[in-house]
């Protein structure tokens, strides 16, 4: 099978079970906003965040050396625990330092103990994580989805029987780490991988994920700082409110995953092999794909994002509208940063990232302190959209420095989807008395024009046809 088979092949079951998985999750959020209201709501937003940074600090660029190295070590298995090691440690670690700082914060004893136990998941993840890494470099991200699709569907039931028998928030908190735990279970019985601590040699590896981790710590800090900061500045009604806009971005962010998971090992494999122009073809192609479906996906749920408000949360929340029709906007630029971000890595410039990314984290965090204690969530969703904006840009030059692109290539990948979007703006607005049809027509129109001017290339139908005779 070859490379182009091999990406199709598990981008669709990444895209399957990364749809599944984020409709899941959406599902959750739902449950979770009816049965404990904005304040619960906002809770639950305060812990995840604080799970999810720990969960980055904890990998620190961990899973990355394991995917992009594992091929250069003849004792695999060596390399694999030394890894699970460095990761447990930092887990711990992590854990630690949490502690510390969630007890001189000024939150109350239940937000401390729910990030407590949430948190405790990442020591299960040391593993798990690993273990994913595993499954990507041999191209069976079908296993690895499947384990994450039973994690997040037995996740959904306990959480709806939570919310059934009116049961405590801290019920939800608990219900996490028993499916982490059980989805670890599972991925040691099919893997057959026996984790053993080896703590020979981690300085080295931790010295080559330095800058990786450390890029993706502050890249989650970027977007879940302003959630800390709202819920040090405003109550939490509003970081309920702010919580209720990237939820339903986040689904669409499963497209440049399920394209750059089975990709990202085969760039690394042209970069080693000095294929420079496959890999500069590639990522074109790559770009161009982002472009077209980033622009339709960010503009049709921005003119849609009081129907996706009102469907996944309620009523209760419409005030949370405005905030996503802005956020929504910042998929556009997301899709094609996500690119660039995992080319850039398989170069080995992951030092460039972590400048870029130290640059808008600077940025992000000043205009936050700004905007967010005057104007509250609405504060922290324009200092998101305008740091989206100059993250791309610097990633967008970078690209062009390292001659993977043409700086003026942007013109010509993202004009023609533009002008397509503005199309299916036109037709969606116009029939917006029936969101559902105006949803239809305009997709239609999109796919209409996309194809009627040239949007929709040669090669675009020929790499169609390779995929379907895999």
């Amino acid at each position: 099978m070859g490379d182009v088979q091999k990406v199709a092949k598990n981008s669709f079951f990444i895209t399957l079970g990364n749809m599944l998985h984020r409709l899941l999750g959406v599902v959750i959020v739902s449950l979770l906003a009816r049965a404990f209201g904005q304040e619960g709501y906002g809770v639950y937003t305060i812990v995840v965040s604080y799970l999810a940074i720990a969960s980055l600090i904890s990998n620190f660029g961990t899973t990355t050396i394991l995917t992009r190295d594992y091929s250069k070590y003849s004792e695999k298995n060596d390399f694999f625990n030394k890894i699970f090691s460095l990761r447990f440690l930092l887990s711990i670690a992590t854990l630690i330092v949490l502690f510390v700082f969630l007890s001189f914060s000024n939150y109350s004893f239940d937000i401390i103990l729910y990030s407590m136990i949430a948190c405790s998941s990442i020591l299960l993840q040391s593993y798990l994580g690993s273990t994913y890494s595993i499954y990507q470099i041999k191209l069976r991200m079908d296993v690895s989805t499947a384990i994450e699709l039973f994690n997040k569907f037995l996740l959904t039931i306990l959480i709806f029987a939570i919310g059934l028998f009116k049961l405590d928030l801290i019920y939800v908190f608990f219900a996490l780490v028993m499916c982490y735990a059980l989805s670890s279970f599972i991925a040691f019985l099919h893997s057959k991988i026996v984790p053993a601590f080896n703590f020979k040699g981690l300085k080295n590896i931790f010295k080559e994920s330095l800058p990786i981790g450390a890029a993706e710590t502050l890249n989650i800090f970027i977007s879940r700082i302003f959630v800390i900061i709202l819920s040090f500045a405003k109550n939490l009604k509003e970081v309920g409110l702010f919580g209720c806009t990237y939820i339903p971005t986040e689904v669409f962010y499963l497209i440049p995953t399920a394209l750059m998971g089975p990709l990202f090992p085969i760039l690394c494999n042209y970069h080693q092999s000095k294929n420079y122009e496959m890999l500069r073809k590639s990522f074109k192609l790559a770009q161009r794909y982002m472009f077209m479906l980033s622009f339709p996906i960010g503009i049709g749920l921005s003119i849609f994002a009081k129907q996706a408000i009102g469907i996944v949360y309620g009523d209760e929340f419409q005030a949370a509208s405005p905030l996503l029709t802005l956020w929504s906007l910042s998929l556009i630029f997301g899709f094609s940063g996500t690119v660039i971000w995992s080319v850039l890595y398989s170069i080995g410039k992951q030092n460039k990232n972590l400048k870029i990314i130290s640059i808008n984290f600077v940025y992000n965090f000043i205009v936050a302190m700004i905007l967010i204690p005057p104007f509250g969530a609405l504060g922290a969703t324009v200092a998101f959209l305008s740091g989206t904006l100059i993250y791309w840009a610097m990633m967008w030059y970078e690209a062009v420095k390292n001659e993977l692109i043409k700086m003026g290539d942007f013109v010509g990948l993202s004009l023609k989807p533009f002008i397509a979007s503005i199309i299916m703006l036109a037709v969606s607005v116009s029939l917006m008395e029936n969101w559902i049809i105006a949803i239809l027509a305009g997709g239609i129109a999109y796919c209409i024009s996309i194809i009627f001017i040239g949007g929709v290339e040669k090669e675009d139908w020929e790499l169609l046809q390779k995929v379907i005779k895999r």
